[in-house]
């Protein structure tokens, strides 16, 4: 399956490979077998089926269809509820630790998992032993804020070639 399936998916697709293999020849005798080709596109990458990898892209989509709850008018006041700042050009967003919570929480994300990952990945950014920063929004409050970097282009073509640095060594011999 040429190493862009999980271990488990694997593991998962060889066992029902088999087994329809195995009722075929000995109940059906029609020949009409599950193929590795008609199984491939069941079966999700690693970075499909990291559910902060998932949580991320829903957060970035979040805010970019959010704008006016994170780029204050000229006034500095929001369109709707405040939830925080973005930084285009700093490939940054600064979210309210109490919006980011309750956000992750009503898609059934973990916001605590969430961030030990982003921790990981390099892509939370500090303030010292904290998961979140202070930040000034356009009102002039400073709050404590979740800050995410956003990550460009080039890095998501990375992360889809060689998904969570894994290179999976596949033995070629096998069918699945």
């Amino acid at each position: 399956m040429d190493g862009k399936a999980t271990d488990k998916q694997i593991l998962s697709a060889s066992l029902v490979l088999t087994a329809d293999e195995w009722v075929t020849e000995h109940y059906f005798h029609d020949g009409r077998a599950l193929t590795i080709d008609e199984m491939l596109p069941m079966l999700q990458t690693p970075t499909a089926a990291n559910i902060n990898r998932r949580c991320y892209e829903w957060l970035i989509d979040t805010v970019s269809a959010n704008p006016g709850r994170f780029e204050p008018r000229e006034d500095g006041s929001y369109a709707g509820e405040c939830w925080g700042v973005t930084e285009w050009d700093e490939k940054q967003v600064y979210i309210i630790k109490s919006i980011f919570d309750r956000l992750l929480n009503e898609e059934g994300y973990n916001p605590k998992g969430f961030l030990q990952w982003a921790g990981r990945e390099g892509i939370l950014k500090r303030d010292g032993r904290h998961s979140t920063v202070k930040k000034t929004l356009g009102d002039g409050r400073i709050l404590r804020c979740v800050c995410i970097r956003i990550r460009d282009e080039e890095e998501e073509e990375d992360e889809k070639d060689n998904p969570d640095g894994f290179t999976p060594v596949m033995d070629e011999t096998l069918p699945f």
